[in-house]
């Protein structure tokens, strides 16, 4: 309801459907259950969740039935069918997954219309006409549904569980460049994907949002890789040469390019809260500390911290929280599960004494569960083989 853009994409949803049914119903054409009705609630369901679909589908189902005469008829039809297209959908992430709800739909729309038409005793020919018709809405509407998604998606910056599939393609020229240009970069981030991944889902947040936000949060890195620590391998590291409020400069401006790139390869909205995020108003404490070293206690410290904005998202504050404790523990000479904990406790005391969380909608109950998920993933990651006694070496 805080949402603007939500509140038209519903009113246009349920405009649209009653604009239909009037036209039907004015015109007599064939059957007032011909109408797809349904559609509002697929598409509401995809594009929020289920809770708001069932709410549109009900809301839809009385108001309908209000405006054709008190029908009860199409309005318990409208809302069995919409309830049973709502959890039909609830959890497609495919295009192709769209034939559990065609199926679901035909046989809902020929129970329900065949009940209501048997109790209204209507005439045989003309209640097995009602039938037909309805099957065919119920084959017809999520076919609609997939055309008039994208249409949604596009038009008002909404990102669904069937886009972030595709965006998490590994073989997208994106990550492709990302992968060849900053190999660092491109490892750490889909490590990052799954603490995101497995941590989200511990809280109930959208796990796939995390794990492809974390595909892409660094992407802005890959014009400059050589600056960034995760790409230095065995190489120089080009920082010792500069002053610091250059290399604040250098790596504050992974931010914007990284958004620049993703504007210009079409990435939804959700995805660029992650690039613009992920850092937040952060302090870049290594070079802030050198800085203060080399001209006093005279330095701003605005010169050393990120653009933001914080974290406003579940999601997003994950990925952030992800990153440093990712980062942080392949400094670790002896990661064992004790030291992996207290590194991760002490990272995130430190983002919640900072402020950078208060916007993200994260109580202390999920904070613990993310911390417990981090260390179990990160100590799976860090485990390794016992070397047993007769165990030899292999010359090749």
């Amino acid at each position: 309801y805080n949402s603007s853009k939500n509140l038209i994409v519903c009113a246009l949803l349920i405009g649209a459907e009653v604009i239909l049914l009037d036209v039907v119903v004015a015109q007599e054409i064939l059957s007032r259950y011909l109408v797809p009705l349904t559609i509002a609630a697929m598409l509401a369901t995809i594009l929020y969740d289920e809770e708001v679909g069932l709410t549109l589908s009900v809301s839809l189902g009385m108001l309908v039935g209000v405006l054709s005469g008190f029908k009860l008829d199409i309005a318990f039809v409208t809302i069995i069918s919409g309830t049973v297209a709502c959890f039909s959908v609830r959890k497609v992430r495919h295009r192709h997954e769209f034939y559990r709800p065609i199926i679901y739909l035909c046989l809902t729309y020929a129970g329900s219309v065949y009940i209501i038409e048997s109790l209204k005793l209507t005439p045989v020919p003309e209640l097995w006409q009602h039938v037909s018709l309805s099957v065919i809405n119920g084959f017809l509407s999520p076919i609609l549904t997939i055309g008039l998604l994208s249409l949604f998606e596009t038009g008002f910056g909404l990102t669904t569980d069937v886009t972030l599939l595709e965006l998490s393609d590994l073989n997208l020229p994106l990550l492709k460049r990302l992968a060849l240009e900053a190999p660092g970069t491109y490892q750490h981030s889909i490590m990052i994907g799954t603490l995101a991944e497995d941590a989200a889902e511990a809280i109930g947040a959208n796990s796939l949002l995390a794990r492809v936000g974390s595909y892409y949060h660094d992407i802005g890195k890959m014009l400059k890789p050589e600056y960034f620590v995760e790409n230095q391998i065995g190489a120089e590291n080009k920082h010792e040469k500069l002053a610091p409020t250059m290399s604040a400069l250098i790596l504050e401006s992974h931010i914007k390019e990284g958004v620049d790139l993703a504007l210009k390869h079409n990435l939804p909205k959700s995805i660029i809260d992650f690039i613009t995020g992920h850092h937040g108003t952060g302090v870049m404490t290594y070079f802030y500390e050198k800085a203060k070293e080399e001209m006093g206690d005279d330095v701003d410290v605005k010169d050393f911290q990120y653009p933001g904005p914080n974290p406003r998202s579940k999601e997003v504050a994950i990925v952030m929280l992800a990153d440093s404790v990712e980062a942080a523990s392949r400094t670790l000479d002896d990661p064992k599960p004790s030291r992996i904990r207290s590194l991760t406790h002490t990272i995130f005391m430190n983002k919640l004494d900072s402020g950078l969380l208060e916007n993200s909608d994260l109580t202390l109950r999920d904070i613990k569960k993310i911390e417990d998920s981090f260390v179990r993933v990160l100590t799976a990651f860090f485990h390794r083989r016992i070397r047993y006694p007769e165990q030899k070496e292999i010359e090749v």
